[in-house]
């Protein structure tokens, strides 16, 4: 007997998995978050522009694509520090990703990722084993694994090109 597992609600981390990091600093586009001005301060700054100049990942467009033709909703699972981040990456899902998401779920520490999958798994009465959360971190994705959540890096996804 075979299973096929199949994923029911997708979570997709935000930073560096949906989108490119680049911003700009002093008139100089600079991957990875900035530190001087500070990541906060910079969003704040610029508000809803903040990730103007970031990109869309295309890889993980087509995989949000395919998870959402095989009838998955799909959320974001960001790490939030600031308004101005929460205002940017709304801008952002507008612009790139507008209809892809249900909701964008914010937490403050990626450990607390884990915490809002199963909330959502209970709401939607999906089990955990039908949940999976993409991301760009590996000690994140190894927190869930151990609750049966499906964890796939981006580098999985993009090595598929």
């Amino acid at each position: 007997m075979v299973f096929i597992m199949t994923t029911k609600l997708a979570f997709f981390d935000f930073d560096g998995t949906i989108s490119v990091p680049e911003y700009l600093v002093e008139d100089e586009i600079k991957i990875g978050y900035p530190t001087v001005p500070s990541w906060q301060d910079y969003c704040n700054a610029k508000g809803k522009d903040a990730y103007k100049t970031c990109r869309p990942v295309k890889p993980v467009r087509r995989y949000a694509d395919k998870l959402k033709a095989e009838g998955a909703k799909l959320y974001i699972l960001t790490g939030i520090k600031s308004e101005g981040e929460v205002l940017a990456k709304w801008e952002f899902l507008k612009d790139h990703y507008d209809g892809y998401f249900e909701d964008m779920l914010m937490v403050k520490t990626p450990e607390e990722k884990l915490g809002v999958i199963k909330k959502v798994a209970e709401e939607e009465g999906v089990l955990l084993h039908e949940c999976e959360l993409i991301e760009d971190m590996y000690p994140t994705l190894l927190g869930v694994l151990a609750d049966g959540i499906k964890a796939t890096h981006i580098s999985q996804i993009v090595a598929e090109l």
